[in-house]
């Protein structure tokens, strides 16, 4: 090959390289090259796990998706209303902490404790979940509680002013039914609290939020990935959702995540599984895998 060539080809690998190292997206050319485009990545990701479901990746600087990867017969695309399973505790303790309640303790029945609401998303707590729901019900006004959840990105919540407050905090830590999110509504608020509010919630809170959700993975229900992004400088924090009911190994899985880097935060990435366990499992791991991907 003589020189002008060898050059040529040189230039063209840096190029691409340098693409590729700006642009997740992007599909390298280089010879012997292993990168592949997020959207491959993520469809390999559900295909490995014998998943049907989604990812939906979303790039918090630049403002833009990623990647929204679902099902061949695309019953899950990014604006598809999705029932969030536990992951609207998330959206109940913005509220809770927007309104200054950060310290006011929550009753778990099992075990029997009182917990702050961080403890809540890190345990997954469903009855502390519950009382959050009644507490901030009472202590503001359901049609308050309602007006934020939708401003934060919950949509269709069909709670009327006659719901008992069993039913109030069954749906509001269960999230199973009569309320729903879209990848795209939930990405834009994991977006602001990685943002540092984004002008959704305080600072204060988009802080006390990210924290909780790191804690989740480091010894939540998401606990399984805490390794995964080991000496990597980044740090990822997410809500797991299992459902709906007592299903098993069955259940549909959630795992809503934030990935941040020295700067904060950087991507939202959401998974969600159907009938593959509890969303700490294969939710959580596709998520993790994807997250260093988009590092590669």
């Amino acid at each position: 090959m003589d020189a002008s060539l060898r050059l040529a080809l040189a230039g063209a690998a840096l190029a691409v390289a340098a693409t590729a190292a700006t642009d997740p997206q992007h599909v390298s050319i280089v010879p012997g090259s292993q990168r592949v485009s997020i959207d491959e990545f993520a469809r390999r990701q559900l295909a490995d796990a014998g998943a049907t479901g989604f990812v939906h990746v979303r790039d918090l600087r630049a403002a833009k998706t990623l990647a929204h990867v679902g099902d061949p017969g695309a019953r899950f695309t990014a604006t598809s209303p999705i029932a969030p399973l536990s992951v609207v505790k998330v959206f109940v303790a913005a509220s809770w902490l927007e309104h200054g309640l950060a310290s006011v303790p929550v009753r778990c029945t099992r075990p029997p404790k009182a917990m702050l609401f961080d403890e809540m998303l890190v345990s997954g707590c469903d009855s502390a979940g519950a009382d959050m729901a009644v507490v901030l019900r009472r202590r503001i006004g359901e049609s308050r509680v309602l007006d934020e959840l939708r401003r934060f990105g919950v949509r269709d919540v069909t709670l009327p002013s006659s719901a008992t407050d069993d039913d109030w905090g069954t749906v509001l830590t269960l999230g199973e039914d009569r309320l729903s999110v879209t990848p795209e509504s939930l990405a834009a608020f994991l977006g602001a609290i990685g943002r540092g509010g984004g002008g959704l919630v305080s600072a204060a809170t988009a802080r006390r939020l990210r924290s909780a959700l790191e804690r989740v993975v480091q010894r939540g229900t998401a606990r399984a990935i805490a390794a995964s992004l080991a000496g990597t400088g980044w740090r990822i924090g997410g809500k797991t959702g299992t459902g709906p009911g007592q299903c098993g190994d069955a259940c549909d899985g959630w795992f809503a995540s934030l990935v941040s880097d020295e700067r904060g935060g950087r991507y939202a990435i959401l998974v969600f599984v159907e009938r593959k366990g509890a969303g700490g499992g294969a939710a959580a791991r596709i998520a993790a895998a994807v997250a260093r991907q988009l590092m590669s």
